[in-house]
């Protein structure tokens, strides 16, 4: 990827890696779609759902609609009405709403789920991702800041920090975030990314 940026908008693989695939994740087709209900969600588990694996779908677009879009509204929408503390209910009523481009109910809905559970690293991921597509890169720095605390070990958020760091114009720490992809996993496809990086941003 050649990209011409200036150090205030370096993060090559933070609109890839958070872009929000919310419709390949779950909304119109739930063939294949693993969730965790409250009684079942571990964070170990969550923790490996964020990142690069949000990267490989399409963005949702009037495309990728249902022609069977009020159906599936009414859908998830009754199954969360029915079960409102059920987290598998919120998650799939909140991804549907997130992938009809309604961002502030779905970002309620994914809050709902984090006061029931602060360390779900897949929704804090997703929230991030969605901050990061509202240009909002405060509130994207804050959720990453936490994917990070619960899961330090999450290479994605790693570079995930840098990018968006450097869009808050905290350079010195987006150099330590892309330093330590590249200490954790050398030769990764994110820590090359991360070494041309800390190229640009010491130019």
């Amino acid at each position: 990827m050649s990209l011409k940026l200036s150090p205030k908008t370096l993060y090559p693989l933070v609109v890839g890696i958070l872009v929000i695939s919310l419709v390949a994740i779950v909304l119109f087709s739930n063939k294949g779609k693993k969730e965790f209900s409250n009684n079942s969600v571990e964070n170990s588990e969550v923790s490996q759902g964020s990142g690069a694996q949000m990267k490989n779908g399409a963005a949702p677009s009037k495309e990728n609609l249902s022609p069977n879009y009020t159906s599936e509204l009414t859908k998830y929408k009754s199954a969360f009405e029915k079960n409102p503390n059920d987290t598998l209910a919120i998650r799939e009523y909140a991804d549907f709403l997130a992938a009809s481009h309604k961002p502030i109910p779905s970002k309620e809905l994914y809050n709902k789920i984090l006061k029931l559970n602060p360390k779900r690293i897949d929704i804090l991921y997703v929230l991030a991702a969605i901050a990061i597509d509202e240009k909002d890169f405060t509130s994207a720095y804050a959720n990453l800041q936490k994917v990070h605390k619960y899961a330090p070990g999450n290479i994605e958020a790693l570079f995930d920090l840098g990018g968006v760091s450097t869009e808050l114009g905290k350079n010195d720490e987006a150099k330590k975030y892309f330093e330590e992809v590249i200490s954790k996993n050398p030769g990764s496809g994110l820590a090359v990314e991360s070494a041309k990086m800390l190229k640009k941003l010491v130019k």
